[in-house]
């Protein structure tokens, strides 16, 4: 990327730190909605204004939680900013960059002929943003379960990128890793790497064999059925975004340990996050 002017809009802490380091590279950088930055009150005529002198449009992780507003956090976590407004402001002039960026923005943004960027697709941020993310959660674990990690038996659901980073970090701390993946390649691969893999998920008594369970799956495949053979002194760690991989519903009619730890990196590591968002911009975009 060649110096330019760069809005940084919502966000959190990552986005705060990514605004000193382009800035420090050379580029023009405003910022909206950013954590430690000042903010007038939105109307359409100011984000307009600030819109229009971007050439660069960095957006949050995720760039929506909800699929209605951008995400923000800090002292601006209840400011409102629709993404139906901000996507009608951009032109094919500009380009957004952005996380997890839900598909029917894409499609517009897509049918509008403007240029997008979405972070979570380039495999470099998702193998270092993955690391990120299982060091982070290890302070969540640490800290909420009653019992160590060598005398926990731990279930990963799911074993992309965070599933692998998260399965090897916990094992290394001699933890008993059972990995629950539906593809049978990453299976095959999860037994190489040395743990008990399986590919299906049965709701019976030997999901009481875990007392640690870590979904990093975007769907929900802990059922009502599930949970109710889940033990009672289990904790359960949500990595993954919406809808989640728990029925929230069954998790609290069993009254079980629950963590929802979305943004981990953003929490625990923001300017090693944010140093990885600016090589990306930088030297691949």
């Amino acid at each position: 990327m060649k110096k330019s002017k760069i809005l940084i809009l919502g966000g959190d802490n990552r986005q705060t730190y990514c605004a000193s380091l382009l800035k420090e590279a050379g580029h023009d950088v405003t910022c909206f909605l950013v954590p430690g930055y000042p903010t007038p009150t939105i109307s359409v005529d100011i984000i307009k204004k600030y819109i229009s002198n971007a050439k660069y449009i960095l957006c949050p992780i995720p760039f929506s939680r909800d699929k209605i507003n951008i995400t923000t956090y800090g002292e601006y976590a209840d400011t409102k900013l629709k993404t139906e407004l901000l996507l009608s402001l951009i032109n094919e002039n500009q380009t957004l960059i952005g996380g997890s960026i839900y598909q029917s923005a894409a499609d517009i943004l897509t049918k509008r002929d403007i240029p997008y960027y979405d972070i979570m697709t380039f495999q470099s941020f998702k193998e270092a943003n993955s690391k990120l993310t299982a060091e982070g959660l290890l302070k969540d674990v640490i800290e909420i379960t009653p019992f160590s990690i060598p005398e926990s038996n731990i279930l990963v659901a799911g074993y992309g990128s965070c599933g692998k980073q998260i399965a090897s970090m916990l094992s290394l701390l001699g933890g008993h890793i059972t990995i629950y993946n539906r593809n049978k390649a990453f299976d095959c691969l999860a037994k190489v790497n040395g743990y008990t893999a399986q590919t299906s998920l049965n709701a019976d008594e030997t999901l009481s064999n875990f007392n640690i369970i870590i979904n990093t799956i975007p769907a929900v495949i802990f059922t009502d059925e599930h949970i109710a053979h889940i033990n009672p002194d289990a904790c359960l760690f949500e990595i993954a975004g919406t809808p989640g991989g728990f029925n929230m519903d069954s998790v609290r009619k069993h009254n079980l340990t629950y963590k929802a730890c979305p943004g981990i990196p953003g929490k625990t590591a923001p300017m090693t996050a944010a140093r990885i968002i600016c090589h990306i911009m930088n030297e691949e975009i």
